[in-house]
């Protein structure tokens, strides 16, 4: 008895408690003597004299310390896995976890949390304002949709994962408020988030038609040669605002560079003339009937007519 009493005054030295796991590898004997000393002291079977050195190093004899227990180790074994202990609310395969972190949480906020407890939690860096750990999941959410769409403006509506776009439109409320920590949104803008949504919109759409050049070769999307239809509807209303002089001289540069053509004209003879080049390629001549294309052979015929 009292060398195992001795290992475990060893193991409080050592780790700030006595809740010995049952699965302590590395003296599996401790861990049984532990256990069998909790179920001697809950038939009271154990002698006063041994009872009093075990409760002045800080042992329990409670079901509740064995179930703690369980939880740290639970708690142990995802943060090996993911490398943090920020349990989402919403995750379904550590429900058990999640929950029991929320219950740890208003237990510190009331004051009820013992300091010892406290002590064994410190290795697990636990964020105990909750809202901080809302917060790290949305921005974990962010940076999977900026690697599935290329950018960071998530839309008003985006039932997916709305919560994500509340909680954008937040920051961005907060940022002009002057209300965001500094730390928060330096890592936002350091991952190209937009605090105008306005121009988060531009950058959005511009990247975009950057892709559709690169796709096609020119920026003259058409309702048939694009499956964005915001793309074609961005583009009209581009060429509207530069009509009526409403075109930011900023915006226009951009898109000058890229080989933009403001006139509707212009463009739609230009995808005519690539939708002609295309079907010669394929059919190898140039005779193209209204079988191969009717807005082709259309074009064409205009053009025969007008002299152009």
């Amino acid at each position: 008895w009292e060398y195992h009493f001795g290992e475990l005054q060893r193991f409080k030295n050592e780790n700030g408690h006595c809740n010995v796991p049952r699965s302590y590898k590395k003296n599996p004997q401790l861990a049984v003597w532990v256990g069998n000393m909790r179920r001697l002291g809950r038939s009271n079977k154990i002698s006063d004299g041994r009872k009093k050195k075990l409760e002045e190093i800080g042992f329990s004899f409670s079901f509740r310390d064995r179930q703690w227990q369980t939880n740290v180790e639970m708690l142990k074994r995802y943060l090996k896995r993911y490398g943090h202990t920020r349990v989402p609310i919403n995750d379904k395969n550590n429900a058990k976890l999640g929950r029991w972190l929320v219950n740890l949480r208003t237990l510190k906020k009331n004051g009820k949390l013992p300091s010892e407890r406290q002590r064994e939690l410190m290795p697990f860096n636990i964020d105990w304002d909750l809202r901080n750990q809302m917060w790290e999941e949305h921005f974990e959410s962010l940076l999977q949709f900026i690697k599935k769409h290329g950018h960071t403006n998530v839309p008003q509506k985006y039932p997916s994962n709305q919560p994500l776009a509340f909680w954008c439109e937040a920051n961005r409320r907060a940022y002009r408020d002057g209300d965001i920590l500094p730390e928060r949104a330096a890592r936002l803008e350091k991952i190209g988030f937009k605090w105008n949504k306005i121009s988060a919109f531009w950058n959005e759409m511009f990247n975009a038609l950057l892709k559709f050049k690169e796709k096609h070769g020119h920026c003259n999307v058409s309702r048939l040669s694009s499956k964005d239809k915001r793309l074609f509807y961005w583009v009209a209303n581009i060429r509207n605002r530069f009509k009526v002089g409403d075109l930011p001289a900023s915006y226009r540069g951009e898109l000058d560079k890229i080989g933009f053509i403001w006139k509707r004209e212009d463009a739609k003879w230009n995808d005519n003339l690539t939708a002609f080049i295309r079907l010669k390629e394929k059919l190898g001549h140039s005779d193209i009937r209204p079988k191969h294309s009717k807005e082709v052979y259309r074009w064409i015929r205009a053009g025969i007519v007008t002299g152009k």
